[in-house]
């Protein structure tokens, strides 16, 4: 049985914490569509989001905070964060981010970045599971 989508998302951030991004990446189910902060909002498949993640972690200003998570299903869960980073045009953001992170076979599938929790909610009822992406 695959592990619960919340337990890959702590298995994520610990690797995150620890910088490992071949260990980020064995969260990505292969079909993977992610936004991130370290693609600056931009869907990305499973491997080009572990590039991204790894350019970011080694551009001496990307950080991110604790994670806080909202379990909507097993297979959904809303997840908060800071974040920090340098943008392509050269200038940065800081702020909080909002994660809609939707699951298969126990694996990160489809994650959407969000402003609040309300526009992450509203998008989740008016796009379904594949988020639009």
């Amino acid at each position: 049985m695959p592990p619960r989508l919340i337990e890959t998302l702590t298995r994520f951030e610990t690797a995150h914490r620890r910088r490992s991004t071949d260990e980020m990446r064995a969260c990505f189910h292969d079909q993977a569509l992610i936004e991130s902060v370290a693609s600056d909002g931009r869907a990305l498949g499973a491997d080009e989001t572990a590039q991204a993640l790894q350019r970011a972690l080694t551009d001496g200003v990307y950080a991110i905070g604790d994670w806080e998570y909202e379990e909507i299903t097993p297979d959904v869960v809303l997840s908060s964060t800071g974040a920090r980073h340098r943008l392509v045009d050269e200038g940065m953001r800081d702020g909080t981010v909002w994660r809609l992170i939707v699951g298969r076979a126990g694996l990160m599938w489809r994650v959407k970045l969000f402003g609040n929790r309300h526009d992450a909610l509203a998008h989740l009822r008016r796009y379904g599971a594949d988020l639009g992406l």
